[in-house]
């Protein structure tokens, strides 16, 4: 009996220490996307002009598996730039990944924004970038 009441104890300590690390690993990687999207928010109002709204895909991102650039982060965005919207894939310091509308305005880029941009988070947190 003691026996089985051991190995129990060690099972559920077993299973509860692998719950916890995973726990702490879903939360370190939910912490280094949202940082990596306001990295990228400040990238874009650095990169386009008139840039109203920023809105960054649910899944918040993921890191690129292919050979040429393995490891590198990016994710899908939407971008209100003079009453317009458009889809482009960014990285964490900004730079498109393809995925670029043909009608996007190239005068619109190269120039800071200098008016308040309204930015919505994959997880649902909304802030403004002054």
């Amino acid at each position: 009996m003691k026996k089985i009441l051991i190995i129990v104890s060690g099972m559920f300590l077993l299973l509860t220490g692998i719950g916890l690390g995973g726990k702490v690993y879903m939360d370190n990687k939910a912490t280094k996307e949202l940082e990596y999207q306001r990295e990228s928010a400040m990238s874009l109002r650095n990169e386009y002009t008139d840039l109203e709204e920023i809105i960054f895909d649910k899944d918040g991102g993921q890191f690129s598996k292919t050979e040429n650039d393995f490891g590198t982060w990016y994710i899908d965005v939407k971008l209100k730039i003079s009453d317009n919207w458009y889809e482009i894939t960014i990285g964490k310091n900004g730079g498109s990944y393809g995925g670029v509308d043909e009608d996007f305005l190239e005068e619109k880029t190269g120039k800071k924004t200098k008016n308040s941009v309204k930015v919505k988070y994959s997880n649902g947190d909304e802030a403004v970038l002054k």
